[in-house]
């Protein structure tokens, strides 16, 4: 996650990003900007905020749930060193139940893997 810097287009956070460039929903990045995710003290209240977001998009723009996007969206284990998993969020609906699964299942922090030059 980004600390509590704003980019410079705008975007507070790696989710917000990840649904401007990667699935071109500026509605949603701006949904996912404006979330309160430096109040959240858990990963756990993290998920829920993420999560209450994306399943009112998917409700308003049900065919955006499957609507591939360029690049996917990582899921990486936290550790010292971010370790990624088999997971990879290409919709707005494995993006979401990714927020369940991963972290319910003991896999710690949700983080996006970038490589250089993979997400603009």
């Amino acid at each position: 996650m980004r600390n509590q810097q704003a980019v410079t287009d705008g975007l507070t956070n790696d989710f917000a990003q990840w649904a401007r460039t990667s699935l071109h929903k500026e509605d949603l990045a701006d949904r996912l900007s404006v979330a309160e995710i430096t109040d959240c003290r858990t990963l756990g209240d993290l998920r829920e905020a993420l999560g209450e977001i994306v399943r009112a998009y998917m409700e308003t723009n049900p065919q955006a749930a499957d609507e591939a996007a360029e690049h996917p969206f990582d899921f990486c284990e936290g550790m010292e060193v971010a370790v990624p998993l088999e997971s990879a969020a290409r919709t707005l609906e494995v993006l979401s139940n990714g927020y369940s699964s991963e972290v319910e299942n003991g896999s710690g922090t949700i983080m996006p893997q970038r490589a250089a030059g993979r997400i603009p």
